[in-house]
């Protein structure tokens, strides 16, 4: 197989689809099932809202792999989606990528990360690109369920985590330090969480750390019992992670199956506080909570440090067991299983 890979920001710690993609990258080049592989990116990470929505450059970007489909003997496009920006000229651009693809007998892929959480621009590409792609990959069943009437064919696929322990993890020498990982957007109930710190943690008995690569000035000044490290390398997140006995994941409106830092939490065996939902109930290791409302949140960062010692090392034992199930190679796996039977 030769095989295009299409996303945003390749490797970029903004952007944790285009990490994702960078390591995809990486293992598909050493399976002995691909001849090569290579990628099309545009970095827009740099770029605010509004920028997002005039940009041009993954426009650019897939018109660029288009070209390359022939020359390159390309036998798979594969393409990562959503990109970061908005501009929904991107259509047209899939459009002429689809027709080469169909002039030169490539197929055509679609590795969806989000879909029932879009919002409707998003979920009208995501619908025009499935119409034209040969195969959909998504992360759930009520995604492969919503999408059955624009794709042929839907394969389900887990989202790997974002960050895998490379080394044992002494759960006995974890701290009671809470972590919070990710982009601070609105799809993260962010400043819930700092007014339920507030209340949960009124006499500073605990800390929280907080590895972001977002700006949050506009959040200080932050408590001395909350710590900001900004734009950290993944060796030093992974030493955070493994330190830590809690994570904080504040997914609006639920934590779902295609959030790769909440499985990273669990993959170094925190015990992680969030909302669930029906199609992604909260694992045995999970405290929940019934909403983001800091009050209702507070109670649920309670209810996680009360727990016993016993109980406390058979989360931790639990969540390494359920992340184990999303090392990215197993990712790879499915993905160049289902390419190689198109």
């Amino acid at each position: 197989m030769r095989i295009l890979l299409i996303c945003c920001n390749f490797g970029n710690i903004r952007d944790a689809i285009g990490v994702g993609a960078s390591k995809l990258y990486n293992l598909l080049s050493a399976s002995p099932e691909t001849e090569n592989v290579i990628y099309e990116n545009a970095d827009t990470a740099d770029m605010n809202r509004l920028g997002w929505i005039f940009s041009l450059r993954m426009t650019r970007a897939i018109l660029r792999a288009a070209k390359k489909i022939k020359p390159q003997g390309i036998t798979h496009v594969l393409v990562e989606y959503p990109f970061q920006e908005y501009n929904p000229a991107i259509i047209p651009a899939f459009g002429v990528l689809a027709a080469e693809c169909r002039k030169n007998g490539t197929k055509l892929c679609m590795s969806l990360h989000e879909y029932l959480r879009a919002k409707k621009l998003r979920r009208m590409v995501v619908e025009n690109f499935a119409k034209k792609s040969d195969i959909v990959f998504v992360s759930d069943k009520p995604t492969e369920d919503a999408l059955r009437a624009f794709a042929g064919k839907i394969v389900i696929r887990s989202i790997a985590a974002g960050i895998c322990p490379v080394k044992s993890i002494d759960l006995n020498a974890k701290t009671d330090d809470f972590i919070y990982f990710g982009l601070v957007n609105r799809s993260k109930a962010f400043a819930e969480m700092l007014e339920a710190w507030k209340i949960f943690n009124a006499d500073g008995r605990y800390r929280l750390r907080i590895l972001t690569s977002t700006d949050i000035s506009r959040y200080e000044p932050f408590d001395n019992s909350i710590t900001i490290y900004r734009d950290l390398p993944e060796e030093q997140v992974a030493e955070h992670f493994a330190q830590c006995g809690y994570a904080i994941a504040p997914i609006v409106p639920f934590v779902f199956a295609g959030n790769s830092s909440f499985k990273t939490a669990a993959a170094f065996g925190c015990i992680c506080t969030g909302s669930f939902s029906d199609s992604f109930p909260a694992p045995e290791f999970a405290v929940t909570t019934d909403s983001y409302d800091p009050a209702v949140f507070a109670e649920a960062l309670r209810t996680a440090v009360g727990i016993s010692e016993e109980e406390r090392l058979q989360k931790m034992k639990a969540a390494m067991e359920f992340g184990a199930n999303f090392r990215p190679e197993k990712m790879a796996e499915t993905i160049l299983k289902e390419l190689k039977e198109l």
